[in-house]
């Protein structure tokens, strides 16, 4: 008897047998048996890649194997393969073990429990390792952590989906049992039975013995034809527990639901679904592969809800990457298959690009698998070039010919180290030494590049500006305007104003308000001294014309309104001027005016703003010191927002 599964891109082969595969005498100790087995690119099929094994030591007869799949270890959180078996030592007593698959291949017995009933086949390994089953109208489970067996306190009468949310833990998501009427009829439904309300369905948290939510997941209308679900994804709103899942149906459908509403429906090509797992196949693509009680297999384009693919008389159909490309296939294992020391009858696909099928007398399409190869080969090469650019300080230029195949990633010949500390350009040893070796490794199908740097490492970031600015360009903080540095570095420097804001430790926006431009380049070249060889300055862009029109004519409405809060008998004016200022801010913000139109507004307002200024230095005003100094600094603050909206227009 064989099992298959797979973990990490490597095919499980379990057996049970009495001895192992080589002696043909059969041994008195039962053992578990298993294969590793990775795909070999050179002869173009599974091959063992190493064998492992169990002995169940104590006298037990007619032993199965119930399931094997993959779930995590609770005092690591890894993922580690498991095999769960039964074993019958007399007509009353059942004895289970559930045995965790190391990466080594040595198996640790985690779970072992007696039963004074048999296990069907819906029992559920779940993280922790956690046991989940139902015998007559009763849901029991055990896990590791515990080591005994504990009755569901809620009355499921069916659980269609069971797993592990974070933050809620172990949940289960089945149907309520009703219960019977004084006629001993169930009711007949009413209107509001059909609503996502008050659903039959509720999602159970098993570790707070709480329903979490009845509302939201599958209406009603479905509770009679829903056979299995599949949750996609989850989250809190309002202190609701919203769902994403697709279920499969007695009517041979699978079906989206979005928060208890259907979304889509696919009629599937086969009858009796039993199970659906989701494909990554990378960029989106996502599919849902459908297997059936018949051995057959579909597969579903989640963007389209489209049967793309279905096949027949499978042995087992597992999803893992399995030719390492960082994208899932989907493997199809061909009856009598397991038997042999290799796989030479599967198929592996994407669903796109990548069609793989291998039978026992040959190659049937290897072809776009070899244009897949050299196409990754090709951009791992690339790839490392740029990285040696990007650490040399060079240009990313078209790579020579000579330099495009560093190593072959399909071939028998490969290199295991190589390192470049020889061929580092001058250029890159100048730049203070910040890496002193990289060199690279193809393991397996991967290209791994290490890079060893020097301490000094940190200049890479860009918190050397904040220091550039203080001791450098020996600026001080502007008391009222923290965001401003003010250099006082004698010279043409002098009076320079600085605004530097770090978005990230490799990105940031400087501002500088210089005299000319030639003081500007001046700064920016000193700046470079320090930054990294590869940093880079972009300019930003500061606006489009109109809108740097209208912020200048707001900045001198603004302006002109302070001027006239001076005189304590001009707070009518003043009024009248903040109320001409608004409507102006409403009228610019709904209606775009033509270019002279501002221009002219512009030309008034200064002539209104000399008006008021020659009108406030006529008057005889005595005001506190306090008051003046507070009133100063206002009018200070709008003239430089004002100044600097006029530099941006004319820079522009």
């Amino acid at each position: 008897m064989s099992r298959s599964s797979c973990c990490s891109g490597h095919i499980l082969v379990f057996r049970l047998s009495k001895g192992n595969f080589v002696d043909k005498e059969p041994a008195k100790i039962p053992m578990v048996h298993v294969r590793r087995m990775i795909f070999d690119r050179g002869t173009g099929v599974f091959v063992e890649k190493s064998t492992g094994f169990f002995s169940i030591k104590e006298e037990y007869s007619n032993l199965k194997i119930m399931c094997c799949n993959c779930v995590s270890d609770f005092r690591t959180g890894i993922n580690l393969p498991y095999i769960m078996i039964q074993c019958n030592k007399d007509n009353n007593i059942f004895r289970y073990f559930l045995l965790f698959l190391h990466s080594t291949n040595k198996f640790e017995k985690c779970l072992s429990f007696r039963l004074g009933h048999e296990l069907k086949d819906s029992v559920r390994v779940l993280n922790g390792p956690l046991v989940l089953w139902r015998h007559v109208q009763t849901f029991f489970y055990i896990s590791s952590q515990t080591g005994r067996v504990a009755t569901v306190s809620f009355n499921f009468s069916s659980i269609e989906w069971a797993g592990e949310i974070e933050n809620l833990g172990i949940v289960l998501l089945g149907l309520k049992r009703c219960c019977l009427s004084k006629e001993g009829r169930t009711p007949k439904p009413s209107k509001s039975d059909y609503a996502t309300w008050n659903t039959p369905f509720c999602v159970y948290s098993l570790e707070r013995e709480e329903v979490l939510s009845d509302t939201y997941i599958i209406p009603p209308v479905y509770s009679s034809v829903v056979t299995c679900v599949n949750v996609c994804a989850t989250e809190i709103v309002n202190n609701q527990l919203r769902m994403s899942l697709i279920a499969l149906t007695q009517k041979n459908q699978l079906i989206s639901f979005q928060n208890g509403t259907p979304k889509s429906v696919c009629q599937l090509p086969f009858d009796d679904p039993c199970a659906v797992h989701l494909m990554d196949a990378g960029g989106g693509d996502l599919h849902f592969i459908v297997s059936f009680r018949s051995n057959d297999a579909c597969a579903v384009r989640a963007k389209n809800f489209q049967v793309v693919d279905k096949w027949e008389k499978m042995n087992s159909v597992l999803v893992d990457d399995f030719l390492g490309t960082g994208t899932e296939q989907v493997l199809l294992l061909f009856k009598d298959t397991l038997s042999s020391d290799c796989l030479s009858s599967f198929k592996i696909t994407n669903l796109d690009n990548l069609n793989y099928s291998v039978s026992s007398v040959g190659f049937v399409s290897i072809q776009e698998l070899q244009q897949n190869l050299l196409l990754k080969e090709k951009i791992l090469s690339k790839s490392y070039k740029a990285l040696m650019n990007l650490f040399q300080g060079k240009d990313d230029s078209a790579p020579s010919a000579k330099e495009d195949c560093l190593v072959t990633l399909c071939g028998k010949e490969e290199n295991p180290v190589c390192t470049f500390d020889e061929k580092l350009s001058e250029h890159f040893q100048d730049s203070e030494q910040l890496v002193e070796k990289i060199w690279y490794r193809v393991i397996e199908d991967s290209l791994v590049v290490g890079v060893k740097t020097t301490s000094s490492l940190k200049v890479y970031a860009l918190t050397s500006v904040k220091a550039w600015l203080l001791e450098h360009m020996e600026c001080e903080v502007i008391k009222e305007f923290p965001e401003i540095c003010f250099c006082k570095r004698p010279g043409s420097f002098y009076g320079t104003l600085f605004s530097w804001k770090e978005r990230t430790p490799f990105e940031g926006i400087l501002i500088v308000y210089s005299r000319n431009q030639t003081v500007l380049f001046q700064c920016l070249h000193n700046l470079s001294k320090v930054l990294p060889v590869n940093s880079f300055f972009k300019n930003l862009k500061l606006g489009s014309e109109d809108f740097l029109i209208d912020h200048l004519t707001l900045a001198l409405e603004k302006e002109l309104v302070t001027l006239d809060s001076l005189s304590s008998a001009s707070a009518k004016v003043e009024s009248n001027l903040v109320q001409s200022c608004e409507a102006s801010k409403e009228k610019s913000s709904g209606n775009v005016a033509d270019t002279s139109d501002r221009e002219e507004r512009i030309h008034l307002y200064r002539k209104e703003l000399e008006r008021e200024k020659q009108q406030t230095l006529g008057m005889n005003l005595n005001v506190s010191g306090a008051l003046y100094r507070e009133m100063t600094l206002k009018l200070a603050e709008v003239q430089l927002k004002s100044d600097l909206a006029a530099q941006k227009l004319t820079d522009l």
